[in-house]
């Protein structure tokens, strides 16, 4: 049976999905099969189960992608323990292929001239690429191995080079024999139960798939849904002009913002309706509250009217906009306005605060910087980093890795000092990491690291603002403090006594940045490279690998 509980409040969700444990728990050490879009949202819902229950156990998480795979394998035989298709596995085959074959694919020859590199990231591109048209555009795949690719489109005849021709058992060639298999299939080899918490979409095979399997087991949906009346025939005014107009009448707008930007939820909800007619539908609205700007737009959404002409209160801050100029100054506007948030506002604690970015990566080392280091500490976790971030130190040496192709701004080379392991080798602490931010500051240090670097990089060929200008005016404040020039350069008189140590080793560390930074404007061979580098040398190239050698200094 196909269970479908959708709100537009999270909360409720998480509590109807607590009800479903406490009143109709599974057998003892069976565990819990429940779906979800990222690690973040199943921590979350931990969490919010443990506070409606008292504990949460024996829950296991999975992705969509998983969890096909995982059907697949219960139902039918000899399928491989991992998706040889995920972009993952699919990404080093079409490397191997663009590596060995450049010549058969002129279309791609402008990319793979970069050499292995360019190979690289070209192959992790199109790996998801072709695994979205796995699961959105199955009808190309099936024409593609049909063809044997014979057809004069690239990507037709990469896919028969990459899949076709060794048979890869993918999704849609196994959907075909699930679909036959799942009749005689024995109900006891599959779960008893399978839900899917706040998953925004799913392709339409795999709603098929679930309608399939739910004559079998109940899958419970816990889907956010905006709107509590059916919206799946809006369409926003644009869309509604482009449409003949003898049919035009037939299409209404609504709510605009649901028209315009909801359309894959709409989508998504018509799926789900027209694959099992025996769906049980569950409501779980709530009313927001009006007095606020967001709980008009919320209200206006929820009911599925046009929204009414809405006078500005400067008080109302329920809505937004900080323009900042940089990732670092965003970290610190956040800080200060939670900080705002919970003083204006006791009965909110941290755990009802969910930080939403579309680039975790780019901004997680900002977000540690100020949280972690903040004069009145906030408890915060950072979830859904990519695979390189979860290991510090394979985060660390992608990091300077990058420094060779970047400009050397602050918060590039600040960024090293928040490694803990960095830290622990020149021997420096949280604090004294913030001394350094404040002197940079002070001698309004920007970007390059010396005059030289500029020009190279679209800039103007002076000193002033680079990294080597500003330690020097740090350096000779020290040793000759005074309001003179000396060789073109002001002394900055603020360092004394023992801050003299901790300016020392950041000397040590952009004396190693410096050197770093040099490898990008220099080109060598490989037979060059060999004797000194014979650990790093491969198909990457010269600069990385040489670039690479500079981690051993910094720790």
């Amino acid at each position: 049976m196909l269970y479908l509980h959708h709100s537009n409040q999270l909360e409720q969700l998480a509590q109807q999905f607590a009800q479903l444990q406490r009143e109709n728990p599974l057998e003892p050490l069976a565990k819990e099969q429940v779906v979800v879009q990222n690690s973040g949202m199943g921590r979350w819902l931990s969490l919010q189960t443990a506070g409606y229950n008292g504990i949460t156990a024996n829950i296991r998480y999975l992705f969509p992608a998983e969890m096909t795979w995982e059907l697949l394998r219960m139902v039918l035989a000899e399928v491989p323990e991992k998706d040889p298709c995920a972009p993952t596995m699919m990404r080093w085959r079409l490397f191997d292929i663009f590596l060995s074959e450049a010549d058969e694919w002129p279309e791609l020859a402008r990319y793979l001239s970069g050499g292995a590199i360019a190979a690289w990231q070209l192959a992790a591109q199109v790996a998801k690429v072709f695994d979205q048209y796995l699961f959105f555009r199955p009808d190309w795949i099936r024409e593609w191995e049909s063809g044997k690719g014979a057809s004069d489109d690239w990507q037709a005849r990469l896919w028969w080079r990459v899949a076709g021709e060794q048979q890869l058992p993918h999704w849609v060639r196994l959907q075909e024999r699930f679909a036959h298999a799942l009749a005689s299939i024995d109900p006891a080899v599959l779960p008893k139960r399978i839900c899917f918490f706040s998953v925004p979409v799913l392709s339409p095979g795999y709603v098929q798939l679930l309608g399939k399997v739910a004559e079998y087991l109940d899958i419970h949906i816990y889907l956010m849904n905006p709107c509590a009346d059916y919206w799946g025939d809006i369409e926003s005014e644009k869309r509604k002009h482009k449409q003949q107009a003898d049919v035009q009448d037939y299409f209404s707008v609504g709510n605009p913002l649901l028209a315009s930007w909801g359309r894959q939820g709409r989508d998504f909800l018509d799926l789900l309706i027209e694959a099992n007619a025996d769906l049980d539908d569950v409501e779980l609205f709530g009313e927001p509250d009006e007095s606020t700007l967001l709980g008009r737009i919320q209200t206006d959404m929820l009911l599925l009217r046009m929204p009414d002409v809405m006078e500005w209160n400067a008080a109302d801050t329920s809505i937004a906009f900080h323009a900042c100029h940089s990732p670092m100054r965003e970290a610190e506007v956040l800080y200060d306005q939670l900080l705002a948030l919970f003083t204006a506002h006791p009965d909110v604690t941290p755990a009802d605060v969910v930080i939403m970015t579309p680039d975790i990566d780019k901004y997680a080392p900002y977000l540690d910087a100020v949280f972690s280091s903040a004069p009145y500490p906030l408890p915060f976790s950072i979830a859904d980093r990519s695979p390189g971030y979860a290991q510090s130190i394979t985060n660390l040496c992608e990091h300077l890795l990058s420094i060779p192709q970047g400009r050397c701004d602050v918060e590039s080379v600040l960024t090293l000092l928040e490694f803990e392991e960095v830290r622990a080798r020149i021997g420096v602490d949280e604090a004294q990491v913030q001394q350094c931010r404040a002197w940079i500051r002070a001698v309004n240090i920007r970007w390059g690291t010396d005059a030289g670097m500029r020009p190279e990089l679209g800039g103007a060929n002076t000193p002033e603002h680079t990294w080597r200008y500003g330690l020097d005016r740090l350096l000779l404040g020290y040793a000759m403090p005074g309001e003179a020039l000396f060789n073109g350069i002001l002394p900055w008189n603020e360092v004394e006594g023992s801050q003299a140590e901790m300016l020392g080793r950041l000397q040590q560390v952009l004396e190693a940045v410096f050197e770093l930074a040099s490898w990008g404007r220099q080109t060598q061979s490989l037979a060059e490279l060999k004797p000194a580098f014979p650990l790093f040398v491969g198909r990457s190239g010269g600069r990385r690998c040489a670039a690479a050698s500079r981690v051993a200094s910094l720790g």
